[in-house]
């Protein structure tokens, strides 16, 4: 029991702040506007001690608060549960003191939500406030992918030119004797079109076996004491040949050493001329097909000719002079001319063949070989020793159509004859080897002079030798 006097002192139970909702309060069912709950349990008072250290006498639960008459008691409501985004609701009051109205409210676990009240009009919570749309997000811009660095490739060598078999000349060019000879070691094509001018004094050297080809404009102007040579010190060099087109002048020029192939200068469909020069110390000949030839003053001797005659021209409707030339003392082949004209079906020339001293040898100092009539002159030359001074030979049917004028010549010293033909030609006025004339038994049975061929018409001739044929 407690001792006399005491007092208990009154209990006052601490009410717990509920938490803020973010729903609206539903309609007050008790005092004070809040809803009175019938489940919360009695808060029991904590006995004191006396001043003496005893024990205190136990304290009577505190009555519950009446249930106001009338008021039903609000059924429990289920929690509802609130969306993820809402707006915000202020916090109810707290509760009153005791003593102020509204009994005491022991510490409880949070009142749920509150039930609609019936018969009272029930206040629908509080739609979710949508959030705004967060803006969709631009699209992140893609890099660009960094390109995978391959292996760094091995560079490829650098070819190496192959070098051209030949050196080619083009333009404009001029060779003279100030920087010394002028070496070639390979073979040489003047280009079509080039000019190459080659000065008086001016020495070409070419290795054995090299060619000159010429398309284009060969001009070597030596002078008298200066020549432009063209030499194979070193052995045979094969020769200059000149192809279609092209032109070759050679003026006071020597070529030496040349022919390791038979060609010492040819000319094929272009033109040759070769005045005041030298072809000698070689193997070549000077060849010709259906080119323009002038050969003057020049002397063609000296030669191992194993190929063919020291000129050997094939016509083709172009003119060809030999003219004051010296040609003979060439080593040929036996019955190999020295120099040999050759006409086809459609003839060619004319001829001008004048004050040539040519040299016979195993066969004729000069050949017309022609299936058509010639025509053109044949004067003032010196047909000297061989066996045969002219031969005409080919298919040709007779002399007739013939305009080839055959005079003022000078044979001697022939073995066989002088002059020969397969047919009928006229030949007068030339020089026999004697003022008796021609040795022929039928037609000049007294004749002293060298033999003719019996196809010959000799008459008259010359009693004395021409002025004009040279000496040999």
């Amino acid at each position: 029991l407690p001792p006399a006097g005491f007092t208990p002192a009154p209990v006052r139970a601490t009410a717990t702040p509920r938490p803020s909702s973010t729903l609206r309060p539903t309609p007050a069912n008790g005092a004070g506007g809040y809803p009175v709950s019938t489940n919360v349990p009695p808060v029991r008072a904590t006995p004191t001690t006396d001043g003496g250290g005893g024990n205190a006498p136990s304290i009577p639960t505190a009555p519950s608060a009446p249930t106001p008459v009338g008021v039903p008691t609000a059924p429990a409501v289920p929690t509802v549960r609130t969306a993820p985004t809402t707006r915000t609701i202020p916090s109810p009051p707290t509760s009153p003191p005791a003593g102020e109205g509204e009994p005491p409210v022991p510490d409880a676990s949070p009142v749920p939500t509150n039930a609609p009240v019936p018969g009272a009009s029930p206040v629908p919570t509080n739609a979710p406030v949508p959030t705004d749309t967060p803006a969709p997000a631009l699209p992140t811009e893609t890099p660009e992918p960094t390109a995978t660095t391959g292996p760094t490739a091995t560079p490829a060598p650098t070819p190496t030119e192959t070098p051209l078999p030949f050196t080619v000349v083009t333009g404009e060019t001029r060779w003279n004797p100030r920087n010394g000879p002028v070496i070639l070691t390979k073979d040489t094509v003047l280009a079509v079109g080039a000019n190459l001018l080659i000065d008086p004094g001016t020495e070409v050297q070419l290795r054995p076996g090299v060619t000159f080809f010429v398309e284009g404009n060969l001009s070597a102007q030596g002078a008298p004491g200066a020549p432009v040579r063209f030499i194979g010190p070193a052995g045979r060099w094969d020769g200059l040949r000149g192809r279609p087109g092209s032109s070759i002048t050679l003026v006071n020029s020597e070529i030496r050493q040349s022919g390791q192939s038979g060609v010492a200068v040819s000319s094929n469909g272009g033109v040759l001329i070769i005045r005041d020069s030298a072809i000698a110390d070689g193997g070549g000949s000077v060849i010709t097909n259906g080119a323009t030839v002038d050969i003057r003053t020049t002397r063609i001797s000296g030669n191992n000719l194993q190929a063919g005659p020291a000129i050997n021209v094939t016509l083709g409707g172009r003119p060809v002079t030999l003219l004051g030339n010296v040609i003979g003392g060439n080593q040929t082949q036996r019955g190999t001319p020295e120099v040999k004209i050759i006409a086809g079906s459609d003839g060619g020339g004319p001829l001008d063949i004048r004050n040539n001293l040519f040299y016979g040898s195993g066969a004729a100092a000069l050949e017309l070989n022609t299936a058509a009539a010639l025509g053109g002159t044949l004067r003032c030359n010196a047909l000297v020793g061989g066996t045969l001074g002219l031969s005409i030979t080919g298919s040709v049917a007779s002399g007739r159509g013939f305009a080839l004028a055959i005079d003022q010549n000078a044979f001697a010293g022939q073995s066989s004859y002088g002059m020969s033909s397969a047919v009928g030609m006229d030949a007068p006025n030339n020089w026999w080897g004697d003022a008796s004339g021609p040795t022929e038994p039928t037609k000049n049975n007294g004749g002293q002079g060298v033999p003719v061929g019996v196809n010959i018409n000799f008459a008259p001739w010359l009693a004395e030798r021409p002025g004009c044929a040279p000496q040999p």
